[in-house]
């Protein structure tokens, strides 16, 4: 069950976790309302301080303080990605003070098995198959290219490249647009005689835009401490030498939690095109590297706006490039493709945002501080072209996605089962499956592999229903 609070983002109570020390330091904790402290002290015989310098927190049985902390309750897959004026600490995948990861979850348990096998330093560079039955793979290893063929003629290949090498993996492979087909055909790799056409593969590239803007809150935000004032919060990339020897003595402190420190949701609909943005705001209690020698202020913080569903749109594949020196085919966008800002609304909308986020913030006294321009921002300036300082100051999110995507209709990269179409036995599971932007792409990334496993465990009970399971010599899994 996920929990959903009903406060509008915006206001300034919404507004006024940003300069609560305990929500920027430390994970976050409920503190009731301010008229509602008196009735939970008297029922729960529990101090609540608000002292600026102590918060004593109401304790309330876990089942109940999500009621009382004015938020309700949703399931967790009803409208997924419906994160309309919600807040709160963003969860992460941490262990013992380290970032965990699928690796360290999964691949202990399974090293062992034996039908695993790990193959490390090899770099795929075709799935080999006769009209679109699979029977293997070639790789790279070292300067040798080595074949793995499946062990059962009912067995499958899952392809978990990620958005932007999947479909290079098709292409060489002989599957995706056939515009590739003569291009892909000249590079030196050994082709199936027929192209297997699917018009969906490396196209509808996409990435959330992300743009970071440094903000100024007042002097009265710190905390006054009998050490002097803080800073607006912890500074990541500058940690004292007391926050590093408590994190390295005994994974604890601010080190052992990670950036962001907060999060917001809001979804704004185009007033002409009624088409409804999904913005997220990421709050780093610190600025990030600017490159303008400018001094940051110890007040300083930074919100990095995304758009997680823009319209614009990117497509990959292999391209002639001539350089000074020769002539030599390439993989990468397509010329002529525009990944940030190729839809003109989408900018119109992040500019109208940003400028709604400064007006309220400018209701608690805190400015935006903008890094002079410079060469490499084409000298654009905020106060005289906002739609220009935003392209110039765009950053690559690695949120991409869209380049196989999964769909009903038999235009798509992949079916619902998500098997490339064209292909009887070869399967996708990574970020190219996502049609459109997610407030939590890494969850969706491991969601996929799921549910590829799901179309795969059919896929080889089916085959070996038909009788379709005798096994070959060769090295790999089925």
């Amino acid at each position: 069950m996920a929990r959903v609070s009903k406060k509008p983002l915006g206001q300034a109570r919404g507004w006024f976790v940003l300069y609560q020390r305990s929500a920027l330091l430390s994970p976050p904790y409920v503190v009731p309302r301010r008229d509602s402290v008196a009735v939970f002290s008297s029922r729960r015989r529990d101090r609540v301080c608000r002292d600026r310098k102590r918060v004593w927190l109401d304790r309330l049985p876990v089942d109940r303080w999500p009621v009382h902390a004015n938020y309700s309750e949703h399931k967790i897959n009803q409208n997924p990605d419906l994160k309309h004026l919600v807040y709160g600490h963003p969860p992460f995948t941490i262990k013992h003070g380290l970032r965990d990861s699928p690796a360290k979850t999964f691949l202990g348990s399974m090293a062992k098995r034996a039908n695993v096998v790990l193959e490390t330093w090899a770099i795929v560079a075709q799935v080999l198959h006769n009209d679109g039955k699979a029977s293997g793979v070639s790789y790279n290893k070292g300067k040798a290219l080595v074949t793995a063929k499946l062990r059962s003629h009912g067995g499958a290949i899952l392809l978990a490249a990620g958005a932007l090498n999947t479909p290079k993996l098709l292409l060489q492979s002989g599957i995706g647009p056939k515009r590739q087909d003569a291009l892909v055909r000249s590079l030196a790799l050994p082709m199936s005689e027929s192209w297997i056409a699917n018009e969906a593969v490396g196209a509808q590239l996409f990435d959330t835009h992300q743009v970071a803007v440094t903000f100024r809150a007042p002097k009265a935000a710190a905390l006054e401490t009998d050490d002097g004032d803080h800073p607006f919060g912890f500074d990541y990339l500058h940690p004292t030498q007391d926050a590093i020897a408590q994190f390295l003595d005994g994974r604890a402190g601010p080190l052992a939690s990670s950036n962001p420190v907060f999060v917001s949701y809001e979804s704004v609909v185009h007033p002409a095109t009624a088409r409804e943005y999904h913005f997220q705001i990421t709050v780093f209690p610190h600025t990030l590297p600017r490159g303008d020698n400018s001094t940051a202020d110890p007040m300083d913080f930074t919100l990095c706006f995304n758009l997680n569903n823009p319209t614009s749109r990117a497509a990959l594949g292999f391209f002639p490039k001539t350089t000074s020196r020769r002539h030599r085919l390439v993989y990468g966008m397509l010329p002529n493709s525009t990944l940030y800002w190729d839809n003109d609304e989408d900018l119109d909308m992040m500019v109208a945002f940003i400028n709604e986020t400064m007006s309220r913030l400018a209701q608690v006294n805190t400015t935006p501080i903008f890094p002079p321009p410079t060469p490499v921002t084409m000298g654009s300036s905020w106060s005289a072209s906002p739609h220009e300082w935003v392209r110039h100051h765009t950053l690559i999110t690695d949120h991409f996605g869209g380049t196989c995507a999964v769909g009903a209709d038999n235009t798509s990269c992949v079916d619902s089962s998500l098997l490339v179409r064209g292909t009887s036995n070869v399967f996708v599971g990574d970020g190219s499956l996502v049609t459109g932007g997610s407030v939590n792409p890494y969850g969706f990334v491991m969601y996929s592999g799921y549910q590829a496993s799901v179309g795969i465990k059919k896929h080889l009970t089916m085959s070996k229903a038909n009788g379709i399971g005798n096994h070959h010599d060769g090295r790999g899994s089925s």
